[in-house]
């Protein structure tokens, strides 16, 4: 679990470079965390008049962004999670560090959200691919699917793959998204 933010493992988290003042408070000189969203009015409903992509740690926490893709990830959380409420919540109080190409997701296992450890070099990502499961929506039996990322240049590898792990269990996951 992330020191900062419980579902980022540290090592996983980066803050904007090319920002230092939050898109919702304009407080300077303090990490800015990366998101595509909307602010979050005092009344819950977001203003999507007011857009937001880099926001400090003291905004997210406050629940300050509606993150776009929300839809999509309330299926899974529907689905999937023990406590709705806490897990979307949970969601709109962590930055998107992770690289969502196509349609926004987030793995739930054990009745709860996984923390995102980042993205995993080819080696890393190919041994993910045969002991974790892939998520898509919801989890996949990854016999099936092992090999798919065994040949796939660094680069885009890189770029495309996000890997999880649940805080109960240590199951790992992984989501693919090429541009």
């Amino acid at each position: 679990m992330g020191s900062i933010f419980e579902l980022i493992a540290d090592r996983a988290l980066w803050a904007e470079e090319d920002t230092d003042e939050c898109d919702i408070c304009s407080k300077s000189g303090v990490p800015c965390y990366p998101c595509r969203g909307m602010l979050v009015r005092p009344d819950g409903t977001a203003d999507i008049q007011t857009t937001v992509d880099a926001v400090c740690e003291a905004c997210f926490k406050a629940g300050r962004v509606a993150h776009i893709g929300e839809f999509d990830l309330n299926l899974a959380i529907d689905d999937f999670a023990k406590d709705r409420e806490a897990a979307r919540r949970l969601l709109r109080q962590t930055p998107r560090c992770q690289r969502i190409a196509q349609v926004a997701q987030w793995p739930v296992c054990c009745g709860r959200l996984t923390e995102y450890t980042g993205k995993p070099t080819e080696a890393e990502g190919i041994e993910l691919e045969r002991s974790g499961s892939c998520w898509d929506g919801g989890p996949i039996e990854t016999k099936a699917r092992v090999g798919l990322l065994a040949g796939i240049p660094e680069a885009e590898f890189r770029g495309s793959l996000s890997a999880y792990r649940c805080l109960v269990c240590a199951k790992k996951y992984w989501i693919f998204q090429s541009t």
